[in-house]
């Protein structure tokens, strides 16, 4: 019966000699306190104070665009457009209904006009 777990070694001499060589290596966490990293709760807190100073410039960053207006409808001329022509092809398609001609079709854009001008 094959050992799936030893696959890749040709005797069991070697998996033992590989996993007293893993043992001796330690694990990521002591080979990183060997070589001097920080210890993790120091990691902590440079991450809590980064994200301290990352809320401080986000309310700053509130704080100065709360101040912007908001936007009118003369700064915004594709939504004045898109209500005339939303206004004409109501108009046009009430128009065709009531079948009120060339004089009706022709009164369509200017009431369309009027109806945008108040938005």
């Amino acid at each position: 019966m094959t050992n799936i777990k030893a696959r890749g070694f040709d005797t069991t001499a070697q998996l033992q000699e590989h996993l007293a060589e893993l043992e001796g290596e330690g694990t990521e966490e002591e080979a990183g306190f060997q070589m001097g990293e920080e210890h993790p709760h120091d990691e902590l807190a440079a991450i809590r104070r980064e994200i301290a100073e990352l809320r401080q410039q986000l309310a700053a960053i509130r704080s100065h665009t709360e101040r912007i207006p908001e936007p009118t409808i003369a700064d915004r001329p594709w939504l004045r457009i898109a209500v005339t022509v939303g206004a004409t092809f109501v108009l046009g398609r009430l128009v065709q209904k009531l079948r009120l001609g060339t004089p009706g079709a022709a009164a369509v854009p200017l009431i369309a006009t009027q109806v945008g001008s108040r938005f």
